[in-house]
Parts: structure tokens; sequence; C-alpha cells
């Protein structure tokens, strides 16, 4: 079974890093569609906040057009767009962080 792996992070001042693996697993080859049609595959995102030391295994859904991730539990997204600079000065793609709703 082939499937996506996604790695992200985000770091705040009050929450600190928080890290993520999203992966397929077991029940990953059954579609979702939503009432405007769009498909979702079932996911796995592993968790971590290194502050306090607490990990989190959450179910979630990945759209299968736009590989956006909603972790609900967290009010959290991750996205691969979006743009920005490590602290370092690295360019880096994608977005981990607080879900905006339009």
């Amino acid at each position: 079974m082939g499937g996506t792996i996604v790695n992200a992070w985000n770091k705040s001042r009050s929450k600190g890093l928080i890290t993520a693996t999203v992966a397929p697993y077991n029940k990953s080859e059954e579609l979702v569609e939503s009432k405007t049609g769009n498909q979702y595959i079932k996911m796995i995102a592993s968790v971590e906040f290194r502050k306090t030391g607490n990990k989190q295994l959450l179910p979630v859904l990945m759209n299968l057009k736009t590989k956006v991730i909603v972790i609900r539990e967290l009010a959290m997204v991750i996205t691969p767009n979006g743009s920005g600079h490590t602290s370092s000065g690295k360019k880096v793609t994608g977005y981990f962080g607080t879900m905006i709703k339009k």
C-alpha cells in the first residue's frame, strides 16, 4: 500500500514547538465523500507538544485534490500552500497552524 506521509511543525511562544506526522493506516483505503463532492482519505496524525511532552494520535482526513489535512481536535490545519522563512533564514513551503475559516 503506497501513500503520502506528511511531516509538519509549528512553533509559537505560548505552545512551544508542535510536530506532526500524518500517515496512512489500515483504514486509509476507504474514501469519504462530502456533500459537495470533495473526496477525502482517512489518515492518522501523531502530534507531539515538545514543551509539555504530550503526544496524541488523532484520526484526520486529507482532501485528495488540495492535499489539505484538518486536525479538528486541535483546530489546526496542514496545507502545502504557503511560504515563509525559519528563524535561521531557510525558505520553507506549506502551513501548519490555526484553522482560519473564510
